[in-house]
């Protein structure tokens, strides 16, 4: 049996209203998201640990220091410290110190982290074709321009 997500329009108040739709299409995401990270064994890394590694994954090539998560990240010093010993702890990254300047770590990536890496590119395209399922080539065209449209708005209002 199949489990109903929304009310028919008649039994809710706000069937009407976009803000309370986009909200819960969100929520279902994260919860879709949540459940494939549990499944795989990587419910551990929140999403700051995500945009960290990518950022890490990014830069792969050149040294990447606390400094840099700090100024890529807008947090403090604290923070990025906080963060960074939790995700070494977790097994996502290392610091590595740098010949000729034992004051400076630099940070790497560990099979842990391409592993998740991966698994977090897999279940977005998984994601992403549930979302899509049932859809034609032209509606999903069109809910990017309509949603496209609404951010215009709201940034309008915002910016104001």
């Amino acid at each position: 049996m199949k489990r109903r997500i929304m009310p028919p329009p008649s039994d809710r108040c706000n069937h009407h209203l976009v803000g309370p739709q986009i909200k819960s299409l969100g929520n279902l995401v994260m919860r879709f998201l949540e459940s494939e990270n549990t499944a795989e064994g990587f419910d551990d890394a929140t999403c700051s640990n995500g945009w960290i590694l990518r950022y890490l994954r990014e830069n792969e090539g050149r040294d990447v220091y606390q400094k840099d998560l700090e100024k890529e990240f807008c947090i403090t010093r604290s923070t990025a410290s906080k963060v960074i010993t939790l995700m070494e702890q977790k097994g996502y990254i290392v610091r590595r110190t740098v010949e000729g300047d034992g004051r400076l770590r630099r940070l790497e990536l560990t099979e842990k982290a391409n592993q998740l890496m991966e698994h977090r590119r897999r279940t977005g395209n998984k994601a992403e074709k549930t979302l899509t399922a049932g859809l034609s080539e032209a509606e999903v065209e069109e809910f990017f321009r309509i949603t496209n449209k609404m951010k215009e708005n709201m940034l309008s209002a915002v910016e104001k």
